[in-house]
C-alpha cells in the first residue's frame, strides 16, 4: 500500500474524529497492516500528524 493511500485515509480519520483520537493503531486496523508498516513511514502519531497537516496546507 502506498503512502499516499495511507495519508489520504489518515486525513479522513483525522477529519471525523479529530487528533485526539486517531493513533497508528486505529489507522492500522482501519488498514489491515502492521504497526511495523506504519513506523516505516511515520515512527509515531505526532509525525503523522504533522505530515497530514502539512500535506493538508498544500
Amino acid at each position: 500500500m502506498q503512502r499516499e493511500h495511507i495519508r489520504d485515509r489518515a486525513l479522513s480519520l483525522l477529519e471525523q474524529r479529530g487528533f485526539a483520537r486517531v493513533s497508528l493503531p486505529m489507522l492500522a486496523d482501519e488498514l489491515t497492516l502492521t504497526l511495523p508498516q506504519l513506523s516505516a513511514y511515520w515512527p509515531d502519531r505526532e509525525a503523522l500528524h504533522h505530515d497530514c497537516l502539512q500535506y493538508h496546507a498544500g
